[in-house]
């Protein structure tokens, strides 16, 4: 016969008494360890070190993994929430960051974060441009120097040559009308304008910067002499040409070298027709003009003119005339704002040999400006 036992009996209806109790307790204990392992796991992920880049653009922070970032702006010594807009005319003075390392990107107009760890937190301090135009200048280049003055600016040549091939920078030079003469008397500037196409187009074209470029000591630094070292007629490239030619030398005023000439023998009448040119592969514009004649004789009256036309079947369009008895012309200015293929010198008066032939004996020939883009 089993014997009753009353304790365990007792302990049995207890537990079927208090089973949602101990259900309840269970579910509470459970859910409190899952919340601590999350606790634990999130902390830890605060104070991990992240070395991925992250880059923040008008003030939104753009990024994946651990890390967090506060970010404060000081515009003209004022607090605000948001930074100042790319155009709003400001430059970054200071950026100070605590547990990352930032630099302020002047392109995209953000700041560019690194090597966050735990809670970072990033001081911008922002300052108007306006008070200083060239350091606005530098600025469109990205170019992070403390430069106050053009000539400053002019004598670094490395800056010259990143400002004079960004075509940002050649925009914001354009504008800045204030600074024509500046430029136009620096050997550097013009220099460094001329070897960069978008920046020497951009000003030719410009009414505003063409007078002072064609009146300035290094006018021929932007206005490139636009006619290669001709060895024929033909070569390199374009075509030599001149009326009459008896010895077919057109060339010889067109080959950079000064102790050859192009002797063109001329009817000396008032309506003759003589003349020398060159056809260009590519339209040009021509702005100004070199011409140097034989120095061993003596020179009449001559009327000088130059012409140009688009095609060979179209008219000669007279874009100068003049009178000389120079004869050399070491710079003449064209008022000439359009592209030809074809320009040539006509002209009239010449030196008599004492045999009644009269002729014009040219060294030299350049043809100055830019060719079309």
């Amino acid at each position: 016969m089993k014997v009753f036992n009353k304790e365990k009996a007792i302990r049995k209806i207890k537990l079927k008494q208090n089973k949602n109790t101990y259900i309840k307790r269970l579910s509470i204990s459970f859910s409190c360890f899952i919340l601590l392992i999350g606790i634990i796991m999130f902390t830890y992920s605060k104070f991990e070190v992240n070395s991925e880049e992250y880059t923040l653009i008008n003030g939104i922070v753009k990024y994946s993994g651990s890390g967090d970032i506060t970010l404060s702006y000081l515009v003209d010594g004022v607090s605000q929430n948001t930074p100042p807009k790319k155009e709003d005319g400001y430059i970054i003075k200071n950026v100070e960051c605590t547990n990352a390392n930032g630099t302020w990107n002047n392109i995209e107009w953000g700041l560019d974060v690194r090597n966050i760890e735990g809670k970072a937190i990033c001081n911008l301090e922002f300052e108007e441009a306006q008070y200083n135009n060239v350091t606005k200048w530098l600025a469109t280049a990205n170019i992070n120097k403390n430069y106050t003055t053009l000539n400053e600016v002019f004598n670094d040549t490395e800056t010259l040559n990143t400002l004079t091939n960004n075509e940002a920078s050649c925009d914001y030079l354009e504008n800045s009308t204030d600074w024509i003469n500046d430029v136009t008397s620096n050997e550097n500037a013009m220099t460094y304008i001329g070897n960069n196409d978008y920046c020497g187009d951009l000003l030719v074209e410009d009414n505003n910067w063409i007078n002072s470029i064609r009146e300035s000591n290094y006018w021929d630094k932007v206005l490139k002499s636009l006619v290669p070292t001709m060895t024929n007629n033909n070569n390199p490239s374009g075509s030599a040409f001149c009326y009459p030619n008896s010895a077919n030398n057109a060339y010889k005023a067109f080959d950079d070298d000064d102790s050859t000439s192009a002797y063109i023998f001329v009817d000396n009448s008032v309506d003759s027709i003589n003349y020398i040119g060159y056809e260009f592969n590519k339209a040009a514009r021509i702005i100004a003009f070199k011409y140097l004649n034989w120095g061993g004789y003596s020179s009449n009256n001559i009327t000088l003119k130059l012409e140009a036309k688009d095609n060979v079947n179209s008219e000669w369009t007279e874009l100068l005339s003049i009178q000389t008895n120079q004869m050399d012309i070491p710079k003449q200015i064209v008022n000439n704002n359009n592209y030809f293929k074809y320009y040539r010198l006509w002209f009239s008066g010449g030196t008599n040999n004492f045999s009644g032939v009269y002729f014009t004996n040219i060294r030299t020939i350049k043809f100055y400006g830019r060719e079309a883009s």
